[in-house]
């Protein structure tokens, strides 16, 4: 199975092979037998296959359609520079980033200095002056960003690392088919890979749920939290197509994994305790706690979710940092106890003498009193003989001896 979902992904096919097929299947006058067709060898079939994957577009083709030359491009930096933009931020984008931000700043007409104020207006425009040129790298990253050749000038080249026994992804963008069942894959040969690679994710999710439990050095160590998210992103990225005419892993949401590294260093953790976001987030934090169900206002809205939010994240924090302090506390306790030693099994005694009253009374493991309690007189006279000062009298009568046995006196 999993080889022909691979084998499905790796397929391609003609559009205009395709629009044939249709058009011949609407013809109102057809053949009832179709013609027998040699069948082909396994290199035409290849090379067919090659013909049409040659064919198909790479998914990012159609946010990079705009064309501009270079004339064009440096006219479009340099009303960016003098509108306030840092244009050394180029640096820091990608090509797909630089494509975007250039194609949506349209000048139209305006030519400079006729169409450009003379004076500075603070925060909004700058005059550089006729002289003011852009540098030329940052003209050259710019240039290379509309007119891209091979997917490495795209992506990272860290994007065109195999794992072992998995089939490369080609990133083209395959529209569905009709009549060939689902497209998605696993694209690694060996499942045992797979089944490894869901432990990890496992186990990501239990950190990212537990994570405030863990001891302060693994909390600390924000290269190697980083590092594992994204590593696991990376793997998910590779191992696994979610179909045809879909967006396979290029979601925000599969890619804000990335961050959880920088949210952990910021936050602490990286979500709340209960891992609840999204729709039922909203449900269990603004729509099961109002009074009402009227409506007050995206603003007031707002303000009272995140308000609840933050009190309920606040009080979660310090309810981890108790736990924590009364696990270290104990285990402390623990480890100065000496060994061997016999220990009570019960925080309240069974009998309590007050000297107030004169009278023995026996008392239940919550402390309430049951009734008077009759107690030998030579007990009683070995108390007052050896601690004559004291003014209250305990009798436990459960003990768990240094064996781990436990005996009870009645």
């Amino acid at each position: 199975g999993h080889a022909r979902q691979i084998q499905k992904y790796l397929t391609f096919w003609s559009m205009k092979d395709e629009g044939n097929k249709n058009n011949d299947g609407n013809e109102e006058y057809r053949p009832r037998k179709e013609p027998k067709v040699a069948p082909m060898d396994q290199e035409q079939i290849e090379q067919k296959n090659s013909d049409a994957q040659s064919q198909t577009p790479f998914y990012w083709e159609k946010h990079m359609q705009t064309k501009l030359s270079v004339l064009e491009i440096d006219q479009r930096l340099v009303a960016m520079a003098r509108h306030g933009f840092d244009l050394k931020i180029l640096e820091t984008l990608d090509i797909l980033q630089i494509h975007s931000l250039i194609s949506h700043c349209d000048l139209g007409d305006c030519k400079y200095p006729s169409s450009f104020p003379k004076k500075n207006i603070p925060n909004y425009y700058k005059n550089l002056g006729v002289s003011f040129k852009v540098p030329s790298v940052l003209l050259h990253k710019a240039v290379q960003a509309f007119s891209p050749k091979v997917p490495s000038h795209i992506l990272d080249r860290s994007r065109f690392v195999t794992v072992e026994g998995t089939v490369p992804k080609h990133y083209r963008r395959k529209p569905k088919r009709k009549g060939i069942g689902s497209t998605a894959a696993i694209l690694t040969k060996d499942i045992r890979c797979f089944l490894h690679f869901m432990e990890y994710l496992l186990s990501f999710h239990a950190f990212c749920r537990y994570s405030f439990t863990l001891p302060g050095t693994v909390q600390d160590d924000f290269d190697l939290i980083d590092f594992g998210s994204r590593t696991i992103i990376q793997y998910f990225e590779k191992l696994v197509y979610r179909g045809d005419d879909s967006v396979d892993s290029r979601t925000t949401k599969v890619h804000a994994n990335k961050r959880v590294g920088e949210n952990h260093r910021v936050l602490g953790s990286c979500m709340h305790s209960d891992c609840q976001t999204g729709e039922r987030l909203l449900k269990t934090k603004a729509k099961n706690v109002a009074a009402t169900a009227q409506q007050r206002g995206n603003s007031i809205f707002e303000c009272q979710a995140m308000h609840r939010i933050q009190d309920e994240t606040v009080m979660s924090k310090y309810e981890a940092f108790l736990s924590q302090q009364d696990g270290f506390t104990t285990k402390r306790q623990k480890q100065h106890e000496p060994v061997g030693t016999d220990t009570l099994t019960r925080c309240t005694p069974n009998f309590r003498y007050c000297t107030g009253t004169g009278k023995w009374f026996q008392l239940d493991r919550k402390g309430k009193v049951l009734g008077e309690a009759f107690i030998d007189g030579a007990i009683k006279e070995a108390f007052f003989r050896l601690e004559p000062s004291l003014d209250v009298y305990e009798i436990h009568c459960e003990v768990q001896l240094r064996d781990q046995s436990r005996i009870r006196a009645t």
